[in-house]
């Protein structure tokens, strides 16, 4: 049976409220992967950032503080949803597990994501019934997967009260790493020898220092600085959301690329979890 109940989606973002309807995030995540994977409509996007998911681990070594917990954050949602009369009925929590502050550690590690779950079953701040026993029946099929790696691995079941983990390998920028020939289509110059060009890895750690360095080496030749600057006038550093949304927008209207972004892992995890 089809879900059909409100899901908020929670990604990495600026801190804020909320993300506003048409807002590169928003379509990135709301828009143009709902449409190109076929998945269940997504209610709303919400901003995180790893500190949030890390709040709820006591043991977690994180720098700075003020973050509020991810379940604290989720129970909030719920508790506005219930004063306001309407429904939430499923969050999906998307993070790259490799943190900034330490790029050379494994992404999606298991234990990060038992902690999550456990995190979620034991807390204070959720409801009993159905958040908390949810996520603990999760977190036990995902013990007794790590106990037996050769058991098939359990499917994620969007239902009321789930709250979905999906992990994101390496980033998000990944994605966007999959057609190098439209990504120099996309910067005008597919026909060009652009000096400094990077070396295109897709199994990169950090693709968004290559997709960097593309947009750096584009902008040093004179006749495409224009061009591109009109486009988005910030880089991968400042103005990462909006080169995101706009590589992606030009990727997906490309039959091949279109295809490559469907099998990419984070586009099969989502389907996993999200799909209609």
């Amino acid at each position: 049976m089809a879900f059909n109940g409100k899901v908020i989606l929670c990604v990495e973002g600026e801190p804020s409220p909320r993300i506003r309807l048409g807002e590169p995030l928003d379509l990135i995540w709301r828009e143009h992967l709902v449409k190109t994977l076929d998945l269940v409509e997504i209610d709303r996007i919400r901003p995180i950032s790893k500190k949030n998911i890390l709040r709820m681990d006591p043991t977690a070594r994180m720098s700075g503080s003020g973050a509020i917990a991810i379940d604290e954050m989720i129970a909030a949602d719920i508790e506005k949803a219930k004063a306001a009369k309407t429904d939430v009925d499923a969050f999906v929590i998307a993070w790259d597990l490799q943190p900034p502050w330490d790029p050379k550690v494994a992404a999606c590690r298991s234990d990060e994501v038992l902690s999550f779950y456990y995190g979620l079953a034991n807390s204070n701040a959720l409801p009993d019934d159905p958040w908390r026993i949810i996520a603990a029946r999760r977190h036990h099929e995902l013990s007794i997967r790590r106990q037996n790696p050769g058991a098939p691995a359990p499917r994620p079941r969007l239902v009321r009260g789930a709250i979905h983990a999906m992990c994101m390998e390496h980033t998000f920028e990944s994605l966007l790493m999959v057609c190098e020939t439209r990504i120099r289509e996309i910067l005008g110059v597919a026909s060009l020898n652009v000096l400094d060009w990077p070396a295109w890895d897709q199994s990169a750690r950090r693709p968004e220092d290559i997709l960097q360095l593309a947009i750096k080496a584009t902008r040093k030749l004179a006749k495409q600085r224009s061009r591109v600057a009109r486009v988005i006038p910030g880089d991968m550093t400042t103005a990462k959301n909006d080169w995101g949304e706009y590589f992606l927008r030009k990727m997906i209207e490309d039959p091949d690329c279109l295809e490559r972004l469907r099998d990419h892992p984070i586009s099969r995890r989502m389907k996993a979890i999200l799909a209609k």
